[in-house]
């Protein structure tokens, strides 16, 4: 899946100016895809995650079982 971000000058200024101060990423663009993956990290309740976890650990197993 991808994701578009619009981003008028305001936003710009705000990404390049995190992204000076050291905020995650090499440029404004992973700056804004750190941002919206925290924020989704942020709304997901935990027991999502677990159960993402325990799901991806079924899946591998049953790779190595083959």
């Amino acid at each position: 899946m991808k994701v578009t971000f619009k981003l008028g000058r305001a936003r710009k200024m705000y990404l390049r100016r995190l992204l000076e101060r050291g905020c995650a990423g090499n440029n404004i663009t992973e700056v804004a895809e750190w941002i919206f993956n925290r924020g989704l990290q942020e709304c997901v309740p935990a027991e999502w995650m677990r159960e993402a976890v325990e799901r991806a650990e079924r899946k591998a197993l049953r790779r190595r079982k083959r």
